[in-house]
């Protein structure tokens, strides 16, 4: 027993220089990992601003190019409107001359009944005058109309 209280302070001391050393290890291992998740966590807020940097940048560039497509719409849609007028002027312009072209035919067919007419009555009057010259005066005339 006596054996045992010497060397009890000795044993108390290797086994709490253990308890030290242990516990210094510990710390130390704590200290790396608390290292390495500091520098891991530096990492992702990193990456997390980029992300959200890029995030923000597709942002704005979807709606430039969304602003974009918008007045293409808008100047399309006002080309189409524009080429409807366009077209129903053309339709406008197009009835009116067909208008004028037929009241033209109209005329122009009155005019030749009416020279149809007046040739009958100058064929009947030359056929009851008989006289060839009257007939080739009046005919020349009737050739200057024409």
């Amino acid at each position: 027993v006596t054996d045992d209280l010497q060397t009890l302070p000795k044993k108390f001391e290797t086994c709490c220089a253990a308890i030290v050393t242990a516990i210094n290890s510990i710390q130390e291992t704590m200290q790396s990992e608390a290292c390495a998740v500091e520098a891991k966590m530096k990492t992702l807020k990193q990456e997390l601003s980029q992300d959200e940097v890029d995030y923000f940048k597709n942002r704005q560039a979807n709606a430039d190019v969304l602003a974009e497509l918008h007045l293409g719409l808008e100047r399309s849609e006002r080309s189409v409107a524009e080429a409807e007028h366009s077209i129903a002027q053309t339709r406008n312009d197009v009835a009116l001359e067909r208008n004028e072209l037929e009241i033209k035919r109209e005329q122009s067919s009155a005019k030749l009944v009416s020279v149809n007419r007046d040739m009958k009555d100058m064929r009947s009057e030359l056929e009851y005058q008989g006289e060839q010259g009257t007939a080739a005066t009046v005919l020349g005339a009737v050739g200057g109309i024409f």
